[in-house]
């Protein structure tokens, strides 16, 4: 099958695609001077975790090492098992400055998502029992008040939830 495109507009949308689909890839950052090194591995330091963000991946760490070389993103800590013939945990890895795209630093919001869930469910839980009253039936069981308190529990815990999976990133470098 072939494609025409007999109008000059189809011929030049052709050349634009071809075009980006032939661009290069985003440019490496140029490592920064001593000044800079200090200042972003001590950011790197209290950040909870650091991103860094390469062509062909995206690698997360807690202990990033930074020096001229580029970031070292180290052994995970702890034991991988029980019983082992040899370490199967990845070894540390140099990401060099020429791979580097960008250094991000994350910080983690379950607790404002916690927080949030909480009030939206003390809100539906509140007007459930405004609406209905303590008690649903004349036996005292207060069954309304355990729902609305399910309520905010469930809401909560789902703030909580979708908080951990969503944390906030800021850019470190470049």
């Amino acid at each position: 099958m072939v494609l025409s495109l007999p109008t000059p507009a189809g011929a030049a949308l052709l050349a634009a695609g071809t075009l980006a689909l032939s661009a290069p890839p985003a440019a490496a950052v140029a490592p920064p001077d001593a000044a800079g090194l200090a200042a972003l591995q001590s950011a790197c330091d209290s950040s909870w975790r650091v991103r860094v963000t390469t062509a062909r991946a995206l690698y997360k760490s807690q202990h990033a090492i930074v020096d001229a070389g580029g970031v070292t993103i180290p052994r995970p800590a702890g034991r991988p098992a029980m019983v082992t013939i040899d370490d199967p945990r990845p070894p540390a890895r140099l990401l060099r400055w020429s791979e580097i795209e960008r250094v991000s630093s994350e910080h983690p919001r379950a607790f404002r998502g916690g927080a949030m869930g909480f009030l939206v469910g003390a809100a539906l839980g509140g007007g459930m029992l405004a609406a209905l009253g303590p008690d649903i039936s004349d036996e005292g069981d207060g069954a309304v008040r355990y729902f609305a308190a399910l309520v905010t529990l469930g809401f909560t815990g789902l703030g909580l939830a979708i908080g951990a999976g969503n944390p906030e990133v800021h850019p470190l470098y470049p």
